[in-house]
């Protein structure tokens, strides 16, 4: 998953972040994890594309 991050791809590293319902131990952990990627990709779903 940080390779894909790093790499600039995003919603695929947010896919890759495991559902916080599944360990719930982990849970305020993973979803801190998939908060802070999606608001690397979450702009370019917004944009306002132009043609």
């Amino acid at each position: 998953m940080e390779e894909l991050e790093k790499e600039g791809k995003f919603k695929q590293a947010w896919l890759k972040v495991q559902n916080p319902t599944d360990f719930p131990e982990h849970s305020d952990d993973l979803r801190k994890l998939k908060s802070s990627i999606t608001e690397k990709f979450a702009p370019e779903i917004f944009a306002n594309k132009e043609k």
